[in-house]
């Protein structure tokens, strides 16, 4: 679970690290980005041990 966590923390902050340097960019391309970035989150956690089983 905490590496799933430090995970999440740090493509977070890579996201919001490189919007920082594309002001025009953000508008447009953020919202999409972040849902690229939930989607990886999620096929992730989903190759990840759980410990719950499936």
């Amino acid at each position: 679970m905490e590496s799933i966590t430090l995970i999440e923390n740090e493509a977070l902050f890579l996201l919001t690290f490189s919007g920082a340097f594309c002001n025009t960019c953000q508008q447009h391309g953020y919202q999409r980005a972040a849902g690229d970035l939930k989607q990886q989150i999620d096929q992730i956690r989903n190759i990840l041990p759980s410990g719950k089983g499936t």
